[in-house]
This record gives structure tokens, sequence and C-alpha cells, in this order.
């Protein structure tokens, strides 16, 4: 039943606060950003296995200091990050977009056709048919 309801929540996670992530609906397409800077967009990787999207990157923050720098500290985060999110069947994977712009991973889920709402006509006895 939750699925019906939010088809798209989060996949408990212990490394999830590390890609700190917006989800919401705007019409029939459910949008997921992710905040990702410093990242290199050909080594995000997004994949969907089952009812399971996975978001995983890859950042060496020490590759891009001379090796000769004398490091006093460090704060940006670096190796492999991951979040993954639950799918319902309520939406259309098929037809994901993706785009990485200033930092932010987002991708864009369509609402399946057959599960959104969608208008009955009501007809009266004119036609036929028995009012």
């Amino acid at each position: 039943m939750m699925a019906r309801i939010n088809p798209l929540f989060e996949f408990p996670s212990a490394v999830s606060n590390t890609l700190p992530s917006e989800v919401y609906l705007v019409d029939d397409n459910f949008v997921v950003t992710v905040d990702m800077p410093g990242m290199d967009p050909e080594l995000i990787d997004v994949e969907v296995a089952k009812n399971t999207l996975t978001i995983s990157a890859q950042r060496d923050t020490a590759a891009a200091r001379p090796e000769e720098a004398r490091v006093f500290f460090v704060e940006r985060p670096s190796g492999s990050f991951r979040r993954r999110f639950v799918i319902g069947s309520d939406l259309d994977i098929s037809e994901t977009t993706s785009a990485y712009e200033n930092g932010v991973l987002t991708l864009t889920i369509p609402v399946a056709a057959s599960s959104r709402p969608r208008k009955i006509p009501v007809t009266g006895a004119a036609n036929g048919l028995p009012a």
C-alpha cells in the first residue's frame, strides 16, 4: 500500500547522508535530485534492479592536489558513494531521464500511464444504453 501512496521511497542505508537527496512530484513525474558536487559525470552510475534504484559514484579528492602538497586537514569526502531508493510498480523506469548540472544529479521518472488518474465519460440513455 505504501508504494501506491508514494511510489518512490528511500531504502535504508548506512551511507545515505553522504548524498543529500530530495524527491518530489511534478505533474506526472517523480523527480529525484541528489547533491554530488565535484563528481565526474562519467563516474556516476544509475542502475535499476527489480524495484531498487541505486545511484553510486566515485570521487578521489586526493588526486586533485599535487603530490608534494602538505595536507593540514581534509573535509571533502573521498571514495565510493551510494544511495538507494525502492521504486513502486507505478513508475515507468524505461522512460527515466537524467541530467548532471552544477553538482546536482536530477532523475525524472514518469508515473506509468496505467497509474495516472483519468476521466471516465458518463453518457446518458440517449446513446441507446440503459440508464
